[in-house]
């Protein structure tokens, strides 16, 4: 199976570019396959992108970019040579239509986009909370008033411009996969087939489940963990200010661990100094720090506010038994299940009072603990990357068939 893979750029190193980078060489590695790699920007081939994994050896595959040669003579050379594309994110809306016109085409959404002006899906007035509404002409009415992303009337125009092409573009592929359950059903509900929708969760890249089950503990660490880009969307002010009814409820001191940077880092550092919270501020850490963190800790918190498309961090820490404790938003109950691999407070809205009785439920009992930590390890190996690439070679068959 020869396969073209699109995105935009690697020489940014972000989680669209690991996934794919370590999804080349796993395929690579299992299969005689030819791979063409196109991107919008210009790519180094002499570049790095390990960002925790193995370099991509680009002696193996065919490497393009259509700022450096224009789409159609890229798609000149590699012409009855390739049965399938994968693309991801890409420049123009044109160049992935005329992709999808070329080749049987499976285009993957890592985001909102086209289901909101500004593709959060979240209203910030007079509470934080997602947003069900279906994104068309009533939402310019309300973007302003609800503080859906900001306050600039020019900013809003542009985004429901761009959004509405968007979705419409959507229409012209034959199939597009998600990550989540929530992010199948969100576009289904703004007028895609379900026909054409497939749900593909994402793998950990680079990272594969513990082979052996996570020992019984013998005491609580009192240690909770946020890792993350700390911004409002992130909800980490929740947790910083669920910090003291969750000690007083519990009865035993308790250590917060922030491990991330971002616009929010500032005023979060200063909130929990000045009522001298027990929280520690790693900053940015590498994939081994942030492992050795998840195994000293006895929850991880991702208290989004908005629906998140996948929460692939809760998978991340599954692979070495520790639970979740999230709000019910996006996709997360693919992989959060009450009572199995973590806790759920509700999502609409949330607030700090549910979080803390979400995290005082996960902690309440040392054999209960061990359970949760048991389900998250289990549940973990459902999103191996064998088994991701065995359900993403399956959609490619069926879309060459259909075509």
């Amino acid at each position: 199976m020869n396969l073209i893979i699109c995105t935009q750029s690697f020489d940014f190193v972000g989680g669209e570019q690991s996934y794919l980078s370590s999804l080349i060489q796993t395929i690579r590695k299992n299969g005689n396959h030819d791979i063409a790699l196109i991107t919008s920007q210009s790519i180094r081939p002499t570049s790095s992108f390990n960002h925790g994994f193995d370099s991509l050896d680009f002696k193996e595959i065919e490497t393009y970019s259509i700022d450096h040669l224009g789409l159609q003579a890229i798609l000149d050379r590699v012409k009855n040579r390739f049965h399938y594309c994968y693309l991801h994110s890409f420049a123009t809306r044109n160049d992935e239509i005329m992709i999808s016109k070329f080749v049987p085409t499976l285009r993957f959404l890592h985001n909102l986009a086209g289901t909101c002006i500004s593709g959060h899906k979240k209203v910030s007035f007079p509470s934080s909370h997602p947003c069900q509404r279906i994104f068309g002409p009533r939402c310019l009415g309300l973007y302003l008033p609800k503080r859906c992303g900001g306050l600039n009337p020019l900013t809003m125009i542009k985004g429901y411009s761009f959004n509405k092409e968007y979705l419409r573009s959507l229409h012209f592929f034959p199939a597009i996969a998600f990550a989540s359950n929530y992010m199948r059903n969100e576009y289904i509900r703004h007028g895609l087939s379900p026909d054409k929708c497939h749900l593909l969760p994402l793998p950990i890249p680079g990272q594969e489940t513990d082979l052996h089950p996570p020992d019984r503990r013998s005491s609580f660490t009192n240690r909770l963990l946020f890792t993350g880009r700390l911004t409002n969307l992130k909800g980490v002010h929740y947790l910083v200010k669920a910090l003291p009814e969750l000690i007083k409820i519990l009865g035993r001191k308790m250590e917060l661990i922030i491990a991330g940077d971002g616009p929010e880092l500032s005023k979060l550092q200063e909130y929990a100094k000045s009522r001298k919270l027990p929280v520690e501020f790693t900053g940015w850490i590498n994939r081994q720090r942030r492992e050795e963190l998840m195994r000293s800790v006895d929850l991880l918190v991702v208290p989004s506010l908005w629906p998140e498309p996948f929460g692939l961090v809760g998978i991340e820490a599954g692979c070495v038994g520790l639970p979740a404790v999230a709000f019910e938003v996006g996709g997360i109950p693919d992989w959060l299940i009450p009572g199995e691999t973590g806790e759920l407070a509700s999502g609409n809205p949330p607030r700090i009072s549910g979080l803390t009785q979400a995290i005082v439920r996960a902690l309440s009992d040392l054999d209960y603990h061990h359970q949760l930590r048991m389900g998250a390890w289990k549940k973990s190996k459902e999103f191996s990357t064998k088994l991701h690439i065995e359900r993403l070679m399956n959609i490619l068959q069926t879309l060459h068939k259909d075509r």
